[in-house]
């Protein structure tokens, strides 16, 4: 079994991929108070968010890398990562929803991470929202969302986003949207999530 550990609870987040049309969840990661880089060798900052050229340019090795490239660009994102020793992942694309080539692609990708012994979260997913701490979730996530004892995993990402609309009621430890589960899957998440600080 994997330590999901950093992946559920990272100190560090490395976007890549950082762009404008990513402001969102560039905003939700940051706004989260977790450390957080920007990669793009094309630019320097985005919405706030300073960005190096690679991961391996990063002044450390990041907890988890939050991969917001197209489809067509994932692989070789995550194979630069796991060159420079990055070992967990959020990837919202590649798989299913890429067509036939997308479900190729993320064979290929699970195999590779599989090997290096890394963990993913997708594909196919929204990421992972803690209250009142770190995210790496797609979009803006609801502010209202206050921490509780609920650990919560969802293959389904509208799912997942709907319960962190609920999430101001009940309160929540932390949601997980799972995807497709190619390297990790619930079972995993289910044992750090509501392992953690009490949660049922």
């Amino acid at each position: 079994m994997h330590d999901l550990s950093p992946l559920l609870f990272p100190r560090s987040v490395a976007i890549v991929g950082a762009s404008p049309r990513r402001a969102e969840s560039i905003a939700t990661t940051m706004r989260s108070g977790v450390t957080a880089w920007g990669v793009n060798p094309g630019r320097d900052e985005v919405a706030g968010l300073r960005c190096y050229p690679s991961v391996a340019d990063l002044p450390e090795v990041p907890d988890v890398c939050f991969v917001l490239v197209g489809h067509e660009r994932v692989e070789a994102a995550v194979a630069e990562a796991l060159e420079a020793g990055a070992r967990a992942f959020v990837v919202p694309g590649i798989g299913a929803e890429a067509g036939a080539a997308g479900m190729v692609g993320a064979q290929r990708l699970a195999a590779a991470l599989t090997e290096a012994g890394a963990a993913m979260v997708g594909p196919n997913c929204m990421g992972i929202f803690v209250p009142d701490g770190p995210a790496t979730w797609i979009g803006d996530a609801p502010r209202t969302t206050a921490p509780g004892h609920v650990a919560l995993v969802c293959q389904s990402g509208s799912v997942a986003d709907a319960f962190l609309s609920l999430g101001g009621r009940i309160g929540l430890r932390c949601v997980v949207s799972s995807g497709g589960e190619a390297v990790t899957d619930a079972a995993d998440y289910v044992v750090i999530g509501s392992g953690a600080a009490g949660a049922t």
